[in-house]
């Protein structure tokens, strides 16, 4: 089994949220991913969308308070996009290149997003079979981040490292994590 724990680094160029901070874990265990976020926040200076029924595949949740991973093969260029919202909705992209070919990835038909809030908290949490898109003899590379959503509408980006004056999570730079 590999774990790596991570904190995330608000994009520099973006809105400040003071006293915020979004750590968490990577865990692979042969081919099963699990990625765990807990966001460190005054509840009431960030929007997170509320249950709302049934968890759906959704487009456009990082236009919103959302929790991002990307996962790559080693030494290709093809890769992930799984994107996760407090409300339970999800979404996975399947990507040829950097930003080239987007499609949904039709191997996951559900993913679960277990969240909770606690006081000054909020914890999101999935657990994922990789063989749905890998095998498990394949080293990966990772990047984990996010968008939060501030009680006055403006969003700040999230993740382990920025390598440009604008966010980009699709920068291969960024995808920190050997697992």
């Amino acid at each position: 089994m590999s774990c790596r724990n991570f904190s995330l680094e608000p994009h520099p160029a973006g809105p400040l949220l003071p006293g915020a901070k979004i750590t968490g874990s990577v865990q692979r265990r042969f081919n099963r991913l699990t990625v765990s976020y807990v966001l460190w926040v005054r509840m009431e200076d960030v929007f997170i969308s509320p249950r709302d029924g049934f968890a759906l595949r959704r487009r456009g949740l990082w236009e919103s308070t959302c929790f991002e991973f990307f996962v790559a093969p080693l030494d290709d260029p093809r890769y992930w996009e799984f994107n996760l919202s407090p409300s339970g909705h999800w979404n996975v992209f399947r990507f040829d290149g950097y930003r080239q070919g987007m499609e949904e990835e039709p191997s996951f038909e559900s993913l679960v997003v277990a969240t909770h809030t606690l006081p000054g908290s909020f914890h999101a949490m999935v657990d994922l079979d990789l063989g749905k898109i890998v095998s498990d003899t394949r080293t990966l590379q990772v990047a984990v981040s996010a968008v939060l959503q501030h009680k006055d509408g403006e969003l700040s980006f999230w993740a382990l490292t920025h390598g440009g004056s604008r966010p980009d999570f699709h920068d291969r730079d960024g995808f920190d994590i050997v697992i």
